[in-house]
């Protein structure tokens, strides 16, 4: 005789245990996603010490006030991390570049856009330096940045080195063009005593004495042998 109690509660047992399937089932997908996410942080972690130890970095917030910055810029700078929290980037401005160069730099990331580019910066004790410098806007879900990640590498000197290339370039150049004006001053002078002595020549023959060393009277002299033929 069928019992509904009984087909009640196997009913409810095969229920619990769908449950509890599923349950475990979950507990493992969060497992995994949290395993996943720990991965992800250190491996973050990871990116953040590399990019520590090898660039400058520097994070400012949508209007360009510095709220973050690595062991690096301080030491480059010469600025604590005190002194530069809460300032904009102007704290290192050197002044060599035009203000269109900086209004091109912030219509760019403020667009959404990566800048890259060389920028000489100013340290606090008066010293200048060149960075390699790339600057990354963080989005928000509208797409407009809500900070900005600023990584720069010391290029000054190369910078210096590239300089110095061009100043022994630009010697090696004058160099080159003071000797040709000397080689041509030269060359001239030399056409100018060729051309001359050719003149001397002509006039010898045409006054009539261009009379060969291997004169009749044996003298060897164009001038006695000249003498000796207006005699006869």
């Amino acid at each position: 005789m069928h019992n509904p109690a009984v087909s009640l509660a196997a009913e409810s047992c095969d229920f619990l245990r769908y449950e509890v399937l599923a349950l475990r089932e979950r507990v493992e997908q969060l497992e995994h996603t949290e395993e996943s996410l720990q991965q992800s942080l250190k491996d973050l972690a990871d990116i953040k010490f590399a990019l520590d130890q090898s660039s400058i970095v520097a994070i400012t917030d949508r209007k360009g006030v510095i709220t973050f910055v690595n062991d690096r810029f301080c030491e480059i700078s010469q600025y604590s991390r005190t002194e530069l929290l809460g300032q904009t980037h102007r704290i290192v401005n050197a002044k060599h570049h035009p203000q269109t160069f900086f209004i091109e730099m912030w219509e760019t990331i403020s667009s959404g856009n990566v800048w890259i580019g060389e920028v000489k910066n100013r340290a606090k004790d008066g010293t200048y330096y060149w960075v390699d410098t790339t600057i990354v806007p963080f989005l928000d879900r509208c797409g407009k940045p809500y900070q900005y990640v600023a990584i720069r590498n010391d290029i000054t000197a190369f910078k210096q080195t590239k300089d110095e290339l061009q100043q022994l370039n630009e010697q090696l150049e004058a160099r080159v063009e003071e000797r040709t004006a000397d080689l041509a001053k030269a060359l001239h002078d030399l056409q100018q005593a060729q051309l001359h002595l050719v003149q001397s020549e002509k006039m010898v023959i045409v006054h009539g004495v261009g009379v060969s060393v291997g004169s009749k009277d044996g003298t060897g002299s164009p001038w006695r042998a000249a003498r000796h033929a207006s005699t006869k």
